[in-house]
């Protein structure tokens, strides 16, 4: 194992992964002073795109541990029924800087100077458009060249 590899430690029990991370959602929930545990999203069903018409599907909203959610939509190896290999760490970390980098980018807008803070609120949000099932398209269309570049260091290399 290379020791700047990132799934050194790619083990996680998460089977049920979302795409757009709960965080946001939570910053966006229609009852954010709520316990997590009891926050609610709108969802909202495309009538016609065209003429951009939708419908709220649930008054209430949704909860959003279960909301933009796929069972093992990051897993890649399931190795028994709770562990699985997964990408969830590594949106974890994201997404534990994400809610603060918001808060502050929000608040500091204007006169931001901090090129830190904007390049990983950057990144988070370049991770979580990636990961939604629902982009594929377009993230292969933005990021399809890519798929030509491969690692450098043969240990990496040869696990491709």
């Amino acid at each position: 194992m290379v020791d700047n590899y990132p799934l050194k430690d790619d083990t996680s029990e998460t089977k049920n992964q979302h795409f757009i991370s709960q965080v946001e959602q939570r910053q966006n929930s229609l009852n954010p002073s709520a316990e997590i545990r009891n926050q609610r999203i709108y969802q909202f069903a495309i009538l016609e795109r065209d003429q951009r018409r939708i419908q709220l599907t649930a008054q209430g909203g949704l909860s959003i541990s279960k909301s933009l959610s796929m069972e093992d939509l990051f897993s890649f190896d399931v190795k028994d029924k709770k562990v699985r290999a997964n990408f969830e760490k590594i949106f974890e970390s994201y997404e534990r800087r994400i809610s603060n980098l918001t808060t502050e980018f929000l608040q500091h807008a204007p006169g931001i100077t901090q090129h830190r803070e904007i390049f990983d609120l950057f990144i988070a949000k370049i991770i979580n458009y990636i990961r939604n099932p629902f982009c594929i398209e377009k993230v292969i269309n933005t990021f399809g060249s890519f798929a030509e570049y491969h690692p450098t260091d043969a240990k990496i290399y040869n696990r491709c």
